[in-house]
């Protein structure tokens, strides 16, 4: 007797088959979305700067790139740029500016120079500071404060401003570390 046909059998293989590879496929591109996802979230997350505050470091229009994930997981330092929102405004773009004291540091601006914890602080631009603002008397930065400064104070609105202040670690989105546009200024920000 006669097996006869048997395209039923080979049918049922083939889809068998076919199903595994297209799941592994799938699978694979669901991990390749969620990294990339996460990558961007935590380490691609850009802004522009606003003005000159940040010459020569940071020119305006600049777009950075910011970690996201660095202000979670260590606390900020001085020397740092960070973006964040004034006031924790959420209608307000972010500023980027750069970290001079930390909590528990005592601030102060006497005769056009910045004093932290009692010692003059060199600045990145060489000009003096002609705007002493809140600091004109001695501040102490709080638990989770930090006082920010432009790299050209003359052009900046930082913590001296009271429409400022200190900023406050839950007010920082987290650290610039990359200018991507425009391409000539392409590179790590120090």
């Amino acid at each position: 007797m006669s097996k006869g046909l048997t395209f039923r059998k080979r049918r049922e293989r083939t889809k068998k088959g076919f199903a595994k590879p297209v799941m592994i496929w799938v699978l694979e591109i669901a991990c390749a979305v969620g990294l990339g996802f996460v990558c961007s979230w935590c380490f691609g997350t850009r802004t522009a700067m606003v003005g000159g505050a940040m010459s020569p470091t940071l020119e305006d229009n600049d777009v950075v790139l910011v970690d996201r994930l660095y202000s979670m997981i260590s606390s900020p330092k001085r020397g740092d740029i960070i973006a964040f929102l004034p006031r924790g405004n959420s209608k307000s773009h972010y500023y980027i500016r750069r970290i001079l004291g930390v909590p528990g540091d005592t601030v102060q601006i006497i005769d056009k120079k910045l004093y932290i914890n009692g010692e003059v602080k060199d600045l990145v631009s060489a000009t003096d500071i002609s705007v002493a603002g809140i600091v004109e008397d001695e501040v102490t930065l709080g638990d989770g404060e930090y006082f920010v400064l432009g790299d050209d104070p003359d052009s900046s609105e930082d913590s001296r401003h009271s429409g400022v202040g200190m900023v406050k670690r839950s007010e920082i989105l987290g650290k610039a570390y990359l200018i991507i546009n425009p391409r000539s200024r392409f590179g790590g920000i120090g």
